[in-house]
This record gives structure tokens, C-alpha cells and sequence, in this order.
């Protein structure tokens, strides 16, 4: 290395550690002498006392390491974009990680997976040292001229998508605590390709910026058309205040409007209710908020949606769109093939997400809200204890920290629509390794058109909230509205 004259150097150490097995071989290497070094790093296999593994999807003709450093640089040279330190050994583990969650290593305990680790000498910064500087270099974030909306790169790589194995354990056990049904079979995943990356909203579209859309093209929504938001009204009975919940859906198959959980026995309240329908501005609750402007927009249909990324492109000369499922889990992931992007378990989400939790449980919470959860048949058993976010209702924007790769509220706050309609089996619209999977289908049977959400909101169990998690089955046709629903922006890189 002395010899070579670099300014950095990288020695990439694929072999087992400090293993006394005589038949694999024995890879022993002081650390301190690499921190001691000048401009020096080794990027190990694993960690001390654990074996490096063979690769099954390689058919075993070399480790699961130095495969994922080949994939790591053939996704980036395939991509043209260039690939820092930092980032090549992010993508390197997170693509370790991601093979070790299949079922072919099922075999294997925690500790016995081997994980990478980036020893770094004095002098080096990863982040400011090139492994590959090809093709053009992509701005890591830009603003939104017409909404003020940022939007961060989300980097190519690999990933499982999906829950696994164990993730559907838990699941399971957690059911039976609740007494509720456990349904995972929608998220048998795969793993998948991301070759080109993409920016991303570092937030859900806020109130704020579809005000700005509203102000200028004097768009009706549809719910303020067609009767279709959702909401709460709240009055006096004998001293206490009462709730009625209102949730106006579309019935592709009827064509028209039904009542989905309607709550109320009183005339004059759905009389009312049909006179003041509720809409993105208004749905009964934090209608007063001094934060108005950095809530998520919601009550928006997808009809809405369309129109309102028509006019953000026009003004902005891009094409932005909001992400299909592929593109939202691997996103929401940011490298971590757990549960939640945070960890595996709720405890980690404790200051990074907007979940049903003790914030929704206190004496202390005003009694609309009481009244609001009575109405919705929310029982305790349903909420988190463990963790207390502050906010029962909907939170602002960036009131939590980001995943790693800047991207805010990608767990609760609200949920967030995708491109691609909901469908039950990853296996009957992708293939195992498929790269950048776009989900343009359209269901021949018009009750199948219903959008898929994700991300879970404040009102759902963190277990609902996971990185994984699916909704939308039957619901989220193009007109339907809820005040837990929103969406969040992407936008294609440019070459």
C-alpha cells in the first residue's frame, strides 16, 4: 500500500475471522494497527469470530461478501452514477443483509450471520472518497419551486421486499395478545433490484403546498364535489360530548356514494353532515392547529392527486408522480431489512414516528379525542404503551427524525397512496431479482381497482406501521377520501 503512492486506500478483507476451523482457514488482523495507519481502511467480510458464508444465489462459487460488492458496483456502473466510500459500504451490508433474510439461510442463528464491518484509519473521510466517478453526478436534493417541497436522492441497490420469516412470527403472537386476526400472506416478497435512483419527498405533500395549487387553478376536490370526505362532528349529549364518524366511499361496482361506518342515529346529524361535507381543509379535528400549513394534506382522492401533480410538473418542468409499492418499501427501508426501518422492534420507532401509542391513552387528552376513539371502536389493547410520541392527532411535518436516507414520517403520521393498485401476491406481478419494477397493470374487474397505501398513520398499531406493511384492499378506489391519508411525491432523475 506504501509502495502504490494513493492518496486513500481500501483493502477489502474477504475471509473468516479469528475462526479456529482449520479447514476455512484462519483471517487474523489487529485492528489497531488500521487505526493507527494514515489514509488506510478495511472493509471486513465480518465481524471478529464469525465465518464468512457462501453465497447460495451464486451457487456457492464465492462468498455472499465479494458478491455483494460485485453487485454493488454493477448497479452503480449499470447506473452511471458515481459511488462514494460511505455509500459503497452501506449498499455492500444492506445487500448482505438483504440475502441473509431469505429462506435459504433460515439455518443460520443471529450471530452466526456474518456482518461487515468498515474499520477506518486516521485521515480517511468515506463520504469524500470515490470508488467510481462515472457519468454524470446527480444534486443529492433539490426544492420544489411551487410547493417548497424538498426532494432527496434515494440510492440504486438491493433489497428484500417484503416481510420475513420471523417479522410473521411476531405478528402472529402479537394477534393473539389483541385477540385480532394477523394476515402477512400478502407480503411473501423477493428480493429486487433498484438500478436507477430517484428523488424522493423528504415529507408528505403538506397542506401548504396544495394550498398553493388550490389558490392558483381554484381546483374543486372531490369530496367537496361528490360528498366524499371523511371526518368527525362532535356535539353535547346530557353534558358529554359525543362523536359521530362519517366516511363517504365510492362503489365502483354501484357507481355511486355509500356511507362505509356510519356511527350516527340522528337525522339531523347526517343532515348537517351532507350540508357541510368534510374535505382536505376540514375533517373535524385539528381544524384550529397554528400548524395547519405543515400537516400533511388529506381527504384528497386520487383524482385530486392527479391533478394537483398535472400543475406542480407543469411549474416545475418535471415529472413528478407518487411512488408504487417497490419504490415506497425500499425508500421506507433506507438500508434495514427489520421490521421498521429503526429496528425490530417498536421501541426503536420512540422518536421517529406517529403512531397509535400512550399519547392516545392518557387521562389528560382532550375529550373530543375521547370521544372520537369511542366512536371509532379503538380499544386500548390496540395501542403501544411502550412508546409516547407526543402527538395523538396528526403531527407536522419533520416533527420526527428522518430514516437514512433523509425521508421523514415513512412510519404513521398518515398513510400514503401508491401508483399501482392493490393486488394479493408479490409472486403474480414481479420476478425473484427483477430490477426497477414499474406495476403498471390495470385489474380487468373494476372492485380490483383499488389503490394500494402504505406506511400506516397515527391512528394504527406500530405493527401496522411496519416497513412491509400493505393496505388498500377494497378501499382506496380513485375517488375515496379519509382524513388518514395522504401521499408523497417522486421524481425521476434526469442523465
Amino acid at each position: 500500500m506504501k509502495i502504490c503512492n494513493a492518496k486513500n486506500c481500501l483493502v477489502l478483507y474477504d475471509a473468516c475471522r479469528n475462526v479456529i476451523d482449520l479447514n476455512r482457514g484462519i483471517g487474523a488482523i489487529k485492528e489497531s494497527i488500521i487505526k493507527e495507519s494514515t489514509n488506510v481502511s478495511v472493509f471486513f467480510s465480518c465481524k471478529s469470530r464469525q465465518k464468512s458464508i457462501e453465497s447460495v444465489r451464486a451457487g456457492g462459487g464465492h462468498g455472499i461478501f465479494f458478491n455483494s460488492v460485485i453487485e454493488t458496483i454493477k448497479t452503480a456502473r449499470e447506473n452511471g452514477s458515481p459511488l462514494s466510500l460511505n455509500q459503497f459500504v452501506n449498499n455492500v451490508t444492506s445487500h448482505i443483509s438483504a440475502e441473509l433474510s431469505s429462506s435459504n439461510y433460515k439455518h443460520l442463528s443471529v450471530s452466526e450471520k456474518q456482518t461487515p464491518e468498515h474499520v477506518i484509519s486516521i485521515g480517511q473521510s468515506p463520504e469524500n472518497i470515490l470508488i467510481l466517478n462515472k457519468g454524470v453526478a446527480f444534486k443529492k436534493s433539490f426544492i420544489s419551486p411551487s410547493t417548497g417541497l424538498e426532494f432527496v436522492l434515494v440510492p440504486s441497490g438491493s433489497f428484500f421486499l417484503g416481510s420475513l420469516e420471523d417479522e410473521q412470527k411476531d405478528l402472529t403472537d402479537w394477534a393473539k395478545l389483541v385477540d385480532s386476526p394477523a394476515d402477512s400472506s400478502d407480503e411473501q416478497g423477493m428480493m429486487i433490484r433498484i438500478i436507477k435512483p430517484y428523488y424522493m419527498a423528504t415529507t408528505e405533500t403538506t397542506n401548504k403546498a396544495f394550498m398553493n395549487f388550490i389558490k392558483e387553478t381554484r381546483y374543486v376536490t372531490t369530496a367537496e364535489k361528490e360528498m366524499g370526505g371523511s371526518g368527525f362532528y362532535f356535539y353535547k349529549e346530557n353534558d358529554k360530548t359525543k362523536c359521530a364518524y362519517m366516511n363517504y366511499f365510492w362503489n365502483p361496482e354501484k357507481s355511486k356514494w355509500g356511507i362505509f361506518n356510519d356511527n350516527t342515529n340522528s337525522v339531523e346529524i347526517k343532515s348537517n353532515m351532507k350540508k357541510t361535507p368534510f374535505f382536505w381543509k376540514d375533517y373535524g379535528v385539528n381544524n384550529d392547529n397554528s400548524n395547519f400549513d405543515t400537516l400533511p394534506v388529506v381527504n384528497v382522492s386520487h383524482i385530486d392527486i392527479t391533478e394537483f401533480i398535472k400543475w406542480m410538473s407543469k411549474k416545475d418542468r418535471k415529472a413528478y408522480r407518487i411512488p408504487n409499492e417497490v419504490e415506497w418499501e425500499y425508500a421506507c427501508r433506507a438500508g434495514n431489512q427489520e421490521m421498521f426501518s429503526t429496528g425490530k422492534n417498536i421501541i426503536s420507532l420512540h422518536g421517529h414516528a406517529n403512531v397509535a401509542d400512550a399519547s392516545l391513552n392518557k387521562d389528560s387528552i382532550p375529550e373530543q379525542i375521547k370521544a372520537m376513539l369511542e366512536v371509532l371502536g379503538t380499544p386500548k389493547k390496540y395501542i403501544a404503551n411502550e412508546i409516547d410520541d407526543r402527538f395523538p392527532l396528526i403531527a407536522p411535518v419533520k416533527s420526527f427524525k428522518p430514516n437514512r436516507f433523509g425521508l421523514y414520517d415513512m412510519h404513521g403520521n398518515v398513510s400514503e397512496m401508491c401508483s399501482n393498485y392493490y393486488f394479493k401476491q408479490y409472486k403474480d406481478r414481479l420476478v425473484e431479482g427483477e430490477s426497477d419494477p414499474v406495476l403498471e397493470f390495470i385489474p380487468n374487474d373494476k372492485k380490483d381497482r383499488a389503490y394500494a397505501v402504505r406506511g400506516g398513520s397515527w391512528l394504527m398499531h406500530p405493527y401496522k406501521c411496519r416497513s412491509a406493511f400493505r393496505d388498500g384492499d377494497g378501499i382506496m378506489y380513485e375517488k375515496f377520501t379519509n382524513f388518514t391519508i395522504g401521499f408523497r411525491l417522486v421524481c425521476p432523475v434526469i442523465e
